[in-house]
């Protein structure tokens, strides 16, 4: 296998790791975090608390073990996060970020 392929797999795999373990780490402001931005409501909420993390160190573990599939796994997961983002900053247009914080 190529070693640059490699290399960015590993990088990869190593931020998605690092990502869950600061959400599991840092539990209390995760969930307040995902409260805060009430992105589903409810139950919804209580699911992306749990399954977020999870999901985020099996890929990052999927990603390091087999970097093919980890990596085109990951290029989907960001594709992913990023039309959540867009679709939920376009509902918070004109809130301050830290109305959001509290």
């Amino acid at each position: 296998m190529n070693g640059s392929l490699q290399i960015v797999s590993a990088a990869f795999g190593l931020l998605f790791v690092g990502a869950s373990v600061s959400k599991l780490d840092g539990w209390r402001s995760w969930t307040s975090a995902v409260a805060a931005f009430g992105i589903l409501g409810g139950r919804f909420d209580r699911l992306i608390r749990l399954v977020l993390p999870i999901s985020e160190g099996a890929l990052g573990v999927t990603t390091i073990r087999y970097p093919a599939a980890g990596l085109s796994c990951v290029a989907a997961t960001l594709l992913l996060f990023g039309s959540l983002v867009l679709l939920i900053s376009s509902r918070r247009v004109g809130r301050s970020a830290t109305a959001l914080a509290r």
